[in-house]
Parts: structure tokens; sequence; C-alpha cells
């Protein structure tokens, strides 16, 4: 495995050198006097170079028949599947300063986590953290009901219409106090990251 990487990167570095030098070659060859000899060395180094990249390409295509031919053993059941390996749980690592840090603090927390992120979710929705699932206020529920978004946003521009229409007074002046913040206020006069 060695050796084949070995000469693979050979390859690699003696196909760079001939794309240098073919690209030296070209310059000379276009000037306004051609020789034969550089023509000859061009050429020749344009078919070693071809011929890099066609044995590049043939590597990969046996690589692709290997594959599919071990795919089509699998499939006619003359090659059993290999068994999913079973890899042992993660150990949290805690990065301490010394030695003496760690015999102090240890883990750096009680103990280990205890809930899965089912169980948390869970729980922060019954502590009233989180809305319940499907109660319609969050973005993948609106993403998986298009319909019920679209109902919802039927029914605010339905209810700011009748408001309108009633005059209704707390509507009216929210409005006018926009419009004066606006008249007094430019667009984009807000908080400017110090920069002016």
């Amino acid at each position: 495995m060695n050796a084949e990487r070995d000469l693979k990167m050979q390859r690699f570095r003696e196909k760079k050198d001939l794309e240098k030098e073919i690209g030296r070659l070209k310059e000379l060859v276009a000037g306004a006097t051609r020789y034969e000899d550089l023509e000859r060395q061009l050429y020749i180094n344009m078919l070693k170079r071809f011929i890099h990249i066609a044995h590049d390409e043939l590597q990969s295509l046996q690589m692709e028949v290997d594959i599919l031919r071990h795919m089509a053993a699998v499939k006619a059941g003359r090659v059993a599947e290999e068994p999913p390996k079973k890899s042992r749980p993660f150990q949290p690592v805690i990065i301490t300063k010394d030695k003496m840090q760690k015999e102090v603090y240890g883990l750096g927390y009680p103990s280990l986590p205890v809930l899965s992120v089912d169980e948390f979710y869970d729980q922060r929705v019954r502590e009233g953290w989180f809305p319940p699932p499907g109660s319609g206020q969050s973005l993948q529920d609106n993403a998986l009901n298009p319909e019920q978004a679209a109902q919802a946003e039927e029914e605010h521009t339905r209810e700011q219409e009748a408001k309108e229409e009633q005059d209704d007074e707390e509507e009216l002046q929210r409005k006018r106090a926009m419009d004066e913040w606006k008249d007094e206020h430019r667009r984009g006069e807000g908080n400017r990251k110090n920069m002016g």
C-alpha cells in the first residue's frame, strides 16, 4: 500500500513537471522562429502527460469495476453484508489547566447527562419553556401545515381590516405614533454599532 502511494505521488509530480515544461515549450514554439526540436519535445511531453492521465483514468475505472462486481455479488446473495459495528459510547473529555485542578474539580460537573434530547424537550414543554408540539406556534408546524399558516395570516389581516373599519381608537393612536416616529427618524438611524 505504501509503495503504491509513493508511486502515485511520483507520477503526480512527474505530471506537474510535464505541465510546466509544456507551458514553457508552448511559449517558445509560439514565437516567430520555429524549431523542430522544440516542437518535437513539446509533442513528446504532451504524449507523456496524456499517458499519465490515461493511466490514472484506467486505475479509477478498475476500482469502479471492482466495486460494481462486489455490489452485484451482494445483491445476488453470494456475499454476506457486514453487520454494522457497534461503537463504544463516547465519554466526555474535560480539559483542565493542570493535574491539581483535575483532582479538585473532577469531571467539572456533578454527573453525566441523564436525559435524552426528547426527554429534555418533553420536560421543557411541561415546565412551559417551549410550546407544545402541534400548537401552531413553531416554524416547523407552519412548514408541515401551510394551509393552517395561511388561515392564521388571513385571520390576522381580517382583524386588522375590522379595526380600521371600526376606527378603533387604540389602532389609530398606534398608527399616528408610528407616523410621527417615522417623520422624526430617518430610515436606518437606529443602533449603528458605533459606526457613526
